[in-house]
């Protein structure tokens, strides 16, 4: 396979620090597969990174075990004019030829020097929403840091985002078998620097009131989030996610700094879905045929007894270095196991007897898996596709059909390799993680229809958001229906619970009126 990759990231160790430059050796691909983590775990993992590293603290946060409260003090703002003076996207004609990751990629080869003062720097306060801006010290930020950020961005990362396409030259459609465990993805972490670098200009530039460049970062940002989302892969997808929470946290911090511009109609003009995640799904529901070739067997394939036997011998297993206690003899347990009742099933699905009689081994084993893994992967895609307020019970029926068919279970569906078990709880993180970032989006527009109504009403919040009339109201994503909102003397409160599906994922918005 003929791959190529535009990007080359900033050398790193797993810890995201910086390593000297100089001559490796070159791992072998068996040090590569079993350097790799379980796929499954990393996307896990990536999925807490986002709850992680995107705190959207503005004026004050207090936590709690279950909760996030964020009290934000802001200045009432009607919506600018002309409406659409501060833009979070790009038009068709403010692109210009060129791929971005490239650029995205000249702002590390040509600045070697800039990243590695950025690589040494350890005091992620400064782009972390966790404190609010104008209560860091910026006298203390490094002049060398600032002035890496400035080099590392606006020649090339600012500038990149506006070209026309976006071709990471991955080509991770195409992987298959142990090419899926050999993929590094140096593109992931180093799109996780460039976020933190655009996050730290933007909680300067809004400590400095340079409100026009904090939205040009953000700009950047969302574009970066976007585009790093968009290779099919549930990692990618959720770096991408994780990018776009780091893009709303840093629009939260300019909500609450001091006669900043109202974004509402800025927001209103991103996609709701700011990083969709369905080419990412539908790609990770087929990991497993791509890792066992058994399960794209269909009856009218052209083998012969000998060759579905050997194939089947060959590929129900786990990948070597993979799984090191799941050795050879898991084909031969796993079919003495299930064969009988792989007969039986095969039967119910409308094979005729005498032909199921008349199979090798190796086929009814390949053919009542296909059909095993089919029905679990087309479960879980029709989770992704309903309505997020709609989902509860597909999820249910996806996970009690999981539930039911593990290996060595008494279900009708039942598992002969942990197959399923292994591959799709990923898919139930990715669409968490892109409807988690849709909310939280929207919920800030909602903020900025309140300042809106609080700038025509002297001051003043409303009773409830129905009583807002000068924009619409966006409705909460994750419930098609109105966000929880109440006023508390002179506190406006916008919640967010864990209950509409994020398990201990809440936010509750507690919002007043700065003094003059």
């Amino acid at each position: 396979m003929n791959r190529h990759n535009v990007w080359q990231a900033p050398p790193a160790n797993t810890l995201g620090q910086a390593v000297p430059d100089g001559p490796t050796t070159k791992p072998t691909r068996t040090e590569r597969r079993q350097a790799q983590p379980d796929l499954r775990r990393v996307s896990l993992l990536l999925a807490l990174m986002v709850a992680s590293i995107t705190s959207a603290g503005v004026r004050h946060i207090v936590y709690d075990t279950k909760n996030t409260t964020i009290q934000m003090e802001v200045t009432p703002a009607d919506g600018p004019s002309p409406a659409f003076q501060h833009r979070l996207t790009y038009g068709v004609q403010e692109r210009v030829p060129g791929n971005r990751p490239q650029w995205y990629t000249r702002s590390y080869l040509d600045n070697r020097f800039a990243w590695s003062t950025w690589n040494r720097f350890d005091d992620d306060s400064y782009y972390s929403s966790g404190i609010p801006v104008d209560e860091m010290d910026w006298g203390k930020l490094d002049p060398d840091v600032k002035r890496a950020a400035s080099e590392i961005l606006e020649p090339y990362v600012v500038p990149g985002a506006m070209r026309r396409n976006c071709d990471w030259g991955i080509e991770s459609e195409e992987l298959a078998g142990a090419d899926l465990f050999d993929l590094f993805l140096p593109e992931m972490q180093s799109s996780r620097s460039l976020a933190r670098l655009l996050m730290l200009q933007i909680r300067l530039a809004i400590h400095e009131r340079r409100y026009d460049d904090a939205v040009k970062y953000l700009r950047t940002e969302y574009q970066l989030g976007a585009d790093t989302g968009q290779e099919p892969l549930i990692i990618c997808g959720l770096v991408g996610v994780a990018i776009a929470d780091i893009a709303n946290a840093g629009v939260a911090d300019l909500i609450a700094a001091p006669d900043s511009p109202n974004l509402y109609w800025a927001l209103s003009e991103l996609p709701n879905t700011v990083v969709p995640l369905g080419n990412a799904v539908r790609n990770e529901l087929e990991t497993g045929n791509k890792l066992y070739p058994f399960l794209s067997a269909h009856e009218d394939d052209d083998m012969t007894p000998e060759e579905w036997n050997t194939n089947w011998k060959r590929h129900a297993r786990m990948p070597k270095g993979f799984e090191a206690e799941l050795d050879a003899a898991l084909p031969v347990v796993s079919g003495l196991l299930g064969y009988t009742h792989a007969k039986r099933r095969l039967v119910d699905w409308g094979f005729p007897s005498d032909a199921v009689e008349a199979m090798p081994v190796g086929q009814v084993l390949s053919l009542y898996s296909a059909r095993v893994y089919q029905l679990a992967r087309d479960l879980q895609w029709k989770v992704f596709l309903a309505p997020y307020s709609q989902r509860a019970p597909l999820q249910q029926a996806a996970q009690e059909f999981e539930r039911q068919n593990r290996p060595l279970s008494d279900g009708p569906n039942r598992e002969l390799l942990p197959i399923t078990t292994k591959w799709l709880p990923a898919v139930q993180v990715a669409h968490s993680a892109e409807m988690r970032v849709t909310r939280n989006l929207a919920a800030l527009r909602v903020i900025e229809a309140l300042r809106m109504h609080a700038a025509r009403e002297r001051g003043r919040w409303p009773d409830a958001l129905d009583d807002v009339t000068c924009v619409p109201v966006p409705l909460n994503p994750a419930t098609d229906k109105p966000f929880l909102y109440h006023r508390d003397g002179e506190t406006a409160v916008l919640e967010l619970p864990d209950s509409e599906g994020f398990p201990g994922y809440s936010r509750r918005y507690e919002i007043t009126i700065a003094k003059p």
